[in-house]
């Protein structure tokens, strides 16, 4: 509950700032012998950016999950890492 209210405040903290455009990076990265995969919003305009890793809880999902806040989270100028589990997804 508490990581929850963590991200609805930041996601306020952020809706004061203008609406921006991202692009979009498939990436993958090695855990252990398993590689995971995912897709990486990146805000356009000036870097760096401020970023967000979402991590998923029990249960199997895909980064297909979490796709819907990583797009409001990337047009407010975060960028953000959203990935497929262990054995679920890509």
């Amino acid at each position: 509950m508490l990581k929850l209210s963590a991200i609805f405040f930041l996601f306020l903290a952020l809706i004061s700032f203008g609406c921006t455009s991202y692009h979009q990076v498939e990436v993958s990265f090695r855990n252990g012998d398993t590689i995971l995969h995912g897709t990486l919003n990146i805000p356009n305009g000036k870097a760096p950016h401020p970023a967000i890793i979402f991590v998923h809880g029990s249960g199997p999902s895909t980064r297909e999950t979490f796709s819907y806040y990583a797009d409001l989270f990337a047009r407010k100028g975060v960028a953000v890492l959203i990935f497929d589990k262990r054995d679920v997804g890509s």
